[in-house]
């Protein structure tokens, strides 16, 4: 019998709360290796127990197939509404790893892609009562996924994610034209390494960056892959990639993170003729050849898997081969990215526990600096967090390296410490790359005294708005939406009356 770890039966409370208070459709937010698959496992064998039909979605083969094993492991019968081969291929597994299968048509569990969904709304003779969104910072009003929970409005809805915010900086809750009514959060990833059910990790970073700042914006938020892949997908980065891993951790396993495909490609057979097995993998693929490639990397016979984007949300080798222990234990980022989203997702494919392990994360992108730390605590919401504000908080987190003392500070010509000069930086990636350096836990408390020190300043902002206009000339400023003013000043005007929120 499985039962919810402490952390993770708060939350199934929590989330029962918020349906008791009206709520239609509350997000729950777990960190990546916090057991958001098993909470997602509680509440289907919930609703299966009370007879609700309830459909649960993804939007890749591969979590799917994690979705499918995981009620499995619950011992629950199911549907599948997704590609005929894709069923095949889960139906397989299930026998292989259960010795029986669980699929059942009849069924009111529902496990389905969001693309055969989407492309069936309307079609099919199911009814739910409850529809539960993996990996649910996909949902917007107007794409496929809004399309199937539009066809079934009398539903409750479930979201669950490490990163509630979406790259393009629309908002998750109704008040920013989403589907979310209620914030749940989970432990945060700081207090799990903690506690021992997250792995403690090492991070390396270089203190010269590649000069990315020719690279053009997309409308999403994020850099152009081209022009990345133009930069960055040489030889000379590549070795250096390869140095720093047979330095720093050689033989260990993981994945390495590329600007495309192509690039993965050049990157794997890089590692290959360094004696270095490696596979690329991406979703032109067909099931079997991924699925070859993972089990590859859990029988030991390949060391490194390299993709662009495919090995990111949700995607649990352990669940997803059925063996014990297999982990991703070492993130090779090549990919500069300007999306907070994207580089949660990344480092925590290596942050799932296993005995005696310590993470490594070669942050040759500068990601690292970009973004803050991947235990860092960030204040989530349902608001928006449109492109003035991404802007604002990427110029927040920027910090450099001291190539001499290592030290790690606000961005200035010289280093604060030891004096130490920087050079003028080069546009050609081959003249700026760099040694890695591990960040130090002197360098860790440096960057949190500093994130402190933002989040109280918020607040001492915050505590010297006296007027709703003054409460919407400080989300003008911050690039918040005018909704946000207007909740703060309904906050204030509660808490002069004594009303909690």
């Amino acid at each position: 019998m499985i039962t919810p770890r402490p952390y993770q039966q708060e939350v199934i409370d929590k989330l029962r709360e918020s349906y008791k208070n009206k709520k239609k459709h509350p997000l729950i937010v777990m960190p990546t290796g916090g057991g958001k698959a098993c909470v997602l496992g509680f509440i289907a064998e919930n609703a299966a127990k009370k007879g609700n039909e309830t459909l649960i979605i993804a939007h890749r083969q591969e979590l799917i197939a994690q979705l499918s094993l995981t009620l499995c492991n619950f011992g629950l019968e199911h549907n599948l509404i997704t590609a005929k081969s894709t069923a095949t291929n889960i139906k397989a597994d299930q026998f292989k790893n259960f010795g029986r299968v669980f699929y059942n048509k009849d069924s009111k569990l529902h496990v389905g892609s969001v693309q055969t969904l989407a492309s069936r709304v309307g079609k099919l003779s199911i009814n739910p009562r409850l529809i539960i969104i993996d990996e649910q910072h996909h949902l917007k009003k107007g794409n496929q996924w809004g399309s199937i929970f539009e066809a079934y409005p009398n539903a409750l809805g479930l979201g669950l994610t490490a990163t509630p915010q979406r790259s393009d900086g629309v908002g998750l809750g109704v008040d920013s034209g989403g589907y979310n009514d209620d914030l749940i959060l989970g432990a945060k990833m700081s207090w799990l390494i903690e506690q021992g059910y997250l792995a403690p990790y090492k991070v390396y970073t270089t203190a010269k960056q590649w000069d990315i700042s020719a690279v053009k914006t997309k409308r999403n938020g994020e850099y152009d892959e081209k022009e990345l892949e133009e930069l960055i997908d040489k030889p000379s980065v590549t070795g250096d990639a390869i140095a720093h891993y047979k330095k720093l951790c050689d033989g260990m396993s993981g994945v390495c993170y590329c600007t495309s495909i192509s690039h993965s490609k050049h990157v794997t057979q890089q590692f290959i003729e360094n004696g270095i097995p490696a596979a690329h993998v991406d979703g032109t693929m067909s099931d079997a050849e991924r699925k070859k490639v993972f089990t590859d990397y859990a029988d030991g016979v390949i060391k490194i898997i390299c993709n662009q984007a495919l090995i990111s949300e949700g995607t649990d080798l352990e669940s997803l081969t059925q063996r014990q222990g297999v982990t991703l234990d070492v993130c090779i980022d090549l990919a500069p990215s300007k999306s907070l989203v994207v580089v949660m997702q990344r480092w925590g494919r290596v942050l799932r526990k296993k005995p005696n392990k310590t993470a490594i994360i070669l942050d040759h992108s500068g990601n690292v600096l970009r973004h803050s730390l991947p235990c860092a605590d960030r204040e989530w919401s349902l608001e928006g967090n449109d492109k003035k504000k991404r802007e604002s908080d990427e110029k927040d987190v920027n910090i450099k390296t001291c190539q001499q003392c290592f030290h790690i500070h606000e961005p200035a010509p010289m280093c604060p410490i030891c004096g130490f000069v920087y050079p003028i930086q080069q546009r050609s990636i081959e003249e700026v790359s760099g040694e890695l350096v591990e960040l130090t836990e002197q360098d860790k408390a440096e960057i949190k005294r500093k994130q402190d020190e933002e989040k109280k300043q918020k607040k001492r902002e915050q505590g010297q708005c006296q007027t709703l206009q003054d409460f919407l000339a400080l989300a003008e400023s911050r690039g918040y939406k005018q909704g946000w003013a207007h909740k703060m000043w309904a906050i204030r005007q509660n808490q002069k009356r004594g009303i909690s929120h």
